[in-house]
Formats: structure tokens, C-alpha cells, sequence
């Protein structure tokens, strides 16, 4: 039984595309009426009487034809492929209207996009990590209220003694701000002098690599002993860009010496392109070096022995099975326990866990607040464009009264003819969202640029900016939705105002009841009043 299901499935697929039963089908029906023909005029009929009695027996021919195609098709689909072939028709027909509705639904579904672009890069996308489903950031909360970076920010003391205790993490990983330093090309003579760049690194404790699942391009990471010993043997990791920037990708940089801050390093490894970093800044670190190294990079600071100087930040992966409020209240009375070691300026109340985002704090109620309040105001360009498209509608309907009036007076269901108004109107709106995605695309690149420029001239130097602002799957799917949403909702109103026309005087003229209802329509009027409002409090909001 599921074989014949799966078999006929398969049939009535093919028939969509090949369908070389239709000419069968109309040799049968015609044969059949001409056995009914007979019959009745072997009673006795005249053959015009038998022919029409014939027609009547089957029940229509047409009809007939639709009930055998229906049984060997996929009814919905074939209606869809119809609407979509018809739609394509009718808009090719009027390029002018297609164009400028397009354009005008481009912009508002572009505005949309480019503002859920932003939102996904920041507070969406995960850190570039094997598996970062699990790896959780460590924030704190200050009893004083204080909020921003510093809430992410630990002392190593904390970082060790957390390691050293937790049993709901299968790695612990700390990792300082980025820190600036002179960095040289050569270890010598008078080349060497004049080789200085100022670049930005971060400290790291020697799990970093191996606990986010990160190899490298080139070389190998940090092990255990460059992690454990202070100072004893200076390496560092380059990023792949400051690879490409301050080395020209030279292949051949593994084992080369630097000299960063006056003391020699050796370069042990190049991180993957694809790796960004775990900073909460949009900006790639030049290199990582391991904490051990603090004294050399910072100097004149001891921040691996002081429990008050929060410069590391705390990330861990969860181990298999361990939930998160779990690991939060572990780690909540850890911090707690190695609190009472020392005096604390501003004491912490608690320690909660957030899943790693590029930014911090994306989980406040007043960030979501502000993006809700933004996407509310971009919402709004949209309706405009929305009511822009419904009222071309509603104007070319009346266009399109006697072609309505008479689908509908041939037997069209209302829910037939409303269902290829919106697939219109959809196909209409999919193709302002293809449009839209490609501004979008466009204006998150000018946004980048910007941006890094900006926190060039803020930060000086030149880095790599880390912020990922192209397209991904969550993007691509929130256009076609919008674009979907918005075609129904400026599409439906005026389809069910287009098929309530008296039949019988539109087919007369089309000038007359249904031209004046749509003159006089109340729905129009509220477009009106609703894009004036919009439109006002949209220049108050730019104006504040």
C-alpha cells in the first residue's frame, strides 16, 4: 500500500511538468459521448436532443476533464503554478506599476533587513568556536548598579581559583583586553629602529586555543608549560589578518623572532581567517600571548597576583549534561568563597552566565528595549510602503473590474480568485524583498566601513574588524518572511474589495458601482490618514 501511495505521488508529480494523458483523456470523453449519443437516439431522440442529453448525462465536459485531472494531480500545487504563471503575465503587462510598487517595497523591506542585520550580527551570531552552543561568558553584578564592560571583567586570582574548583565546566578559559605595544619585524640594528608599529594584543591563559577547539593556519598554539611558567618562554600566536597585514603571509614566519616591548618573542603559530577572536570590541587582536607574559606586556603591573585588578575576562564550555543555571550557581558561590579573601571596592552580588555574542549586555532588557524600539520605527517605513503599494492596487483594480466579473460570473469561487490576487501581490512583494536583501547587503557594507573608520580614528592603527555584517540563513529568512507578510497584508483588503463587484453592472460598465465603490472606499481613505500619521511621527522621531 505504501509503494502504490509513493507510485501514484510520483504520477501525479510528473503530470505537473509532462502531461501526456490530456489528449487520452479528451479521445475518451469524446468516445463516451458519442456511445451516449447513440443510446438516446436509438430511443428515439432527435440528435440534437441526444447530444444535449449526452452533455447532461456527463455532467459537462469541461467539468468532467477537471474531476479526472484533479485525481491524477496534486490540486493545490497545480493551482499555485497557474496563479504564479498568471501573476508573472498580468505584471509583465504593466512594467511602470511593477517598477515603481518594487522600488517602494524595496525600500521599506531594505530598511527592515539592514536594522535585523545589525541586531543578528551583534546579539545573534555566536562566537567562531567549535560547538559555541555551550561556551557561556562569566558576568557579574556590582552592588553599587554599575553596568558595562567592567561587568565582565575578573581578576586571574578568580580565574584560577574558579579553574581550579569548578566541576560544571570542561574548560575555563580567561582572556585580557586587548592591551597596546611596539611591536619590530627584525631583532637588530639600525632596522629594526625603524620598524616599530604599535599593535594590540591579548593575554591568555594557555587552554585558550585547544578549549575552543581552534588549530591554526600555520604552526601549533600554546602548551601547558608556556602557560605555567612566568615569563620563562616568550611565544606568541598571530592573527591571521596581522599575518597578512605586518607580515605579507610570509609562510616561512614560524620560529621568527619579534621583539615586542624590548623583549624577544618567537612567533609559534598563525590562527585560522576564520577565527576573530572572544573579545566583546569588533576588533581582531594582532596576536595572543600567553598570561605568563603579563609582566613583559604590561609592565610595572602584577595583575596575576592581585585579586582586585579585574583585566581578564571569563569564558567556560559547559560539559555534556550540565545546565546552565547549574553552572551559575556553581560558579556564584565560587566567586562568593574567594571574595572573603580580600577587600573589595565594589562588592559583587551575584554571577550570572550569558551565551557568548560578540557584544555583552545583549541580554538586557534595555538593549532589547532599544532594538524593539527601533525596529518599531523602521516597522512603520514599511507600512508606508505598504499602504503605497495597497492604494496602486486598489487603483488598478478598478482597471481590472470586468476581468474579475467575469471569472467570478463563470463559476471562479471568490476563495479561487482572492487566493491568485495575493499570490499577485506576494510575488510583487518577493520581488521588492530580492531588491531590499540587495540594498540591505549594500548599506551593511557602508555601515562597516564607517564603523571600522570611525574606531580607526578613535583607537588608531589599522585592525581588522571582526564585526560580520554579510547575510546569513536568520537574515535570508527574515526578508522572505517580511516580504511575505507584506504582501498578504497590502494585497489582502483590496483582493476582497475586487471580488465584491454587482456582476451584472460591472459586465455592463466598467465606470459605474464598483468604480465609485472604490472611489468612495473607507479603507483607501484610512491608508491615507495612516501613511500621513506615520509619515509625521517618523520626522518628529528624526527631528528628536
Amino acid at each position: 500500500m505504501i509503494l502504490a501511495s509513493l507510485r501514484r505521488m510520483i504520477a501525479k508529480l510528473r503530470s505537473l511538468s509532462h502531461n501526456p494523458a490530456e489528449e487520452e483523456l479528451a479521445r475518451e470523453i469524446s468516445s463516451h459521448l458519442v456511445l451516449l449519443e447513440d443510446d438516446f437516439r436509438m430511443q428515439g431522440m432527435t440528435p440534437e436532443e441526444a447530444r444535449r442529453r449526452a452533455r447532461q448525462a456527463i455532467g459537462g465536459v469541461e467539468q468532467t476533464k477537471q474531476l479526472h485531472r484533479e485525481e491524477r494531480s496534486i490540486l493545490w500545487l497545480e493551482q499555485t503554478r497557474q496563479d504564479l504563471r498568471h501573476a508573472f503575465r498580468t505584471l509583465a503587462r504593466n512594467p511602470g506599476f511593477t517598477f515603481t510598487a518594487v522600488v517602494t517595497l524595496a525600500l521599506g523591506i531594505g530598511v527592515n533587513t539592514t536594522l535585523f542585520t545589525a541586531y543578528d550580527a551583534v546579539a545573534l551570531r555566536p562566537l567562531p568556536v567549535a560547538n559555541p552552543g555551550g561556551v557561556v561568558r562569566l558576568e557579574r553584578w556590582f552592588e553599587s548598579g554599575f553596568a558595562g564592560d567592567t561587568q565582565y571583567a575578573f581578576s586571574w586570582p578568580e580565574y584560577v581559583y574558579c579553574r581550579d574548583h569548578e566541576d560544571s565546566f570542561a574548560d575555563l578559559v580567561a582572556t585580557s583586553w586587548p592591551v597596546h605595544v611596539l611591536i619590530a619585524n627584525s631583532t637588530g640594528g639600525e632596522e629594526a629602529r625603524t620598524q616599530w608599529k604599535n599593535l594590540q594584543g591579548q593575554m591568555v591563559s594557555g587552554n585558550y586555543f585547544n578549549a575552543f577547539g581552534i588549530g591554526t593556519a600555520l604552526g601549533r598554539t600554546f602548551g601547558p608549560e608556556e602557560d605555567r611558567a612566568p615569563g620563562a618562554n616568550p611565544v606568541i600566536v598571530l592573527s591571521h589578518a596581522s599575518w597578512q597585514r605586518d607580515f605579507q603571509g610570509d609562510p616561512q614566519v614560524i620560529g621568527k623572532p619579534v621583539k615586542i616591548n624590548g623583549t624577544d618573542y618567537t612567533i609559534i603559530g598563525v590562527a585560522p581567517g576564520a577565527f576573530t577572536g572572544t573579545s566583546l570590541l569588533p576588533q581582531v587582536p594582532d596576536f595572543w600571548a600567553p598570561a605568563s607574559m603579563q609582566g613583559q606586556l604590561a609592565s610595572g603591573q602584577d595583575w596575576l597576583r592581585q585579586p582586585t585588578d579585574f583585566e581578564f575576562q571569563v569564558l567556560g564550555r559547559l560539559k555534556p549534561g550540565v545546565a546552565l543555571k547549574q553552572a551559575e550557581a556553581e560558579t556564584n558561590a565560587l566567586i562568593h568563597q574567594f571574595s572573603n579573601t580580600y577587600i573589595a571596592h565594589d562588592r559583587t552580588l551575584k554571577v550570572t552566565l550569558q551565551h557568548t555574542a560578540f557584544f555583552g549586555n545583549t541580554n538586557d532588557i534595555r538593549f532589547k528595549a532599544g532594538v524593539a524600539a527601533l525596529m518599531l520605527i523602521v516597522a512603520m517605513v514599511l507600512f508606508v510602503a505598504c499602504a503605497n503599494v495597497a492604494n496602486m492596487l486598489l487603483a488598478r483594480g478598478a482597471t481590472r473590474q470586468r476581468e474579475i466579473s467575469v471569472r467570478l460570473a463563470l463559476g471562479a469561487s471568490r476563495a479561487r480568485v482572492i487566493r491568485q490576487l495575493i499570490t499577485e501581490s506576494v510575488l510583487l512583494s518577493l520581488a521588492g524583498g530580492t531588491v531590499g536583501l540587495a540594498l540591505s547587503v549594500l548599506a551593511a557594507r557602508l555601515i562597516r566601513t564607517a564603523v571600522t573608520q570611525m574606531l580607526t580614528a578613535q583607537l588608531g592603527g589599522d585592525f581588522a574588524f571582526s564585526l560580520n555584517l554579510n547575510p546569513d540563513a536568520r537574515v535570508l529568512a527574515y526578508a522572505l518572511i517580511l516580504s511575505v507578510i507584506a504582501g498578504i497584508v497590502f494585497g489582502l483588503s483590496p483582493a476582497l474589495q475586487f471580488t465584491k463587484p454587482e456582476l451584472a453592472t460591472s459586465l455592463k460598465d466598467e465606470t459605474t458601482s464598483f468604480g465609485r465603490r472604490v472611489a468612495r472606499s473607507r479603507f483607501r481613505s484610512l491608508l491615507v490618514i495612516g501613511q500621513v500619521a506615520v509619515s509625521v511621527l517618523l520626522l518628529a522621531c528624526w527631528a528628536f
